[in-house]
């Protein structure tokens, strides 16, 4: 249990080019990690958002991202506690998935934060059984949290508001498919 930081020696594609999808063969570096692997275990990585999506929540709340956050956990049902001390840069990089696909009920709290008229009867539209056509091209279009901040920018939420709406990232679990005892390391 636990997490250590290892190399990764060898990344190569196992489908054709131009396949669907990505397909990859990862190799790691356990020497010196005191870990140890079966065939079957998984191997969970911590994803972290891009500059860019950062970026875009820190325009919105119109913060440089070197701002030192105090947080205190009211009624918080998170399996993993929030740090209590945390720059906004860090908070948006390495805990919420900015880069996600929000749910309807973050389109909620953006009509409700949202003080353009337009963008208000837009985000007001989106959340009614009639708009849910235009939703679901919202959703098929991919806009993550934070490009939904930079779309509707009269939404002036708080970064409360982002840690009640928005997940935590989550490790990516990956099946190990060698044996340790056939390829040691």
């Amino acid at each position: 249990a636990g997490s250590k930081p290892v190399k990764m020696s060898i990344k190569r594609s196992t489908v054709p080019e131009g396949y669907e999808r990505a397909i990859d063969h990862f190799e790691f570096d356990l020497t010196g990690s005191g870990l140890s692997y079966d065939q079957g275990d998984s191997l969970g990585l911590w994803p972290s958002n891009s500059k860019e999506q950062v970026d875009i929540c820190l325009k919105a709340l119109g913060l440089t991202g070197d701002e030192v956050l105090n947080i205190k956990p009211i009624d918080s049902n998170r399996s993993i506690p929030l740090p209590e001390v945390i720059t906004a840069r860090m908070l948006f990089t390495e805990v919420l998935d900015i880069a996600g696909w929000p749910k309807r009920r973050y389109y909620e709290m953006l009509k409700l934060s949202a003080t353009d008229p337009k963008e208000k009867e837009e985000l007001q539209h989106l959340c009614t059984k009639e708009g849910k056509t235009d939703y679901q091209a919202y959703a098929a279009e991919s806009y993550t949290y934070a490009e939904l901040l930079q779309k509707f920018p009269s939404a002036k939420v708080s970064i409360g508001n982002l840690l009640d709406y928005v997940p935590d990232i989550k490790p990516r679990l990956y099946s190990i498919a060698s044996s340790s005892r056939m390829r040691g390391n």
